[in-house]
């Protein structure tokens, strides 16, 4: 059985993306880490795509939005 994270409320970022669920999340970081990757956007791919637990996935999400947090407030 594959556990999904959806996000709710969703998060709306300021360049007008809307992050609704996992698939979502995980494109962002991808499309990021085209343009500028660095360390943090990796292990935050890594963690949104390997999360099989209801645990993980939330710990996943919990970095995801702290880290686009701060991306967002450096646009």
């Amino acid at each position: 059985m594959t556990i999904d994270l959806v996000f709710s409320p969703e998060l709306h970022l300021s360049d007008g993306t809307v992050i609704k669920d996992r698939n979502a999340a995980i494109q962002f970081v991808r499309n990021h880490r085209a343009g500028s990757p660095d360390a943090e956007s990796v292990q935050i791919l890594h963690l949104l795509e390997r999360a099989t637990t209801p645990e993980d996935l939330e710990s996943a999400a919990q970095r995801f939005r702290s880290w686009v947090a701060h991306l967002d407030r450096d646009r």
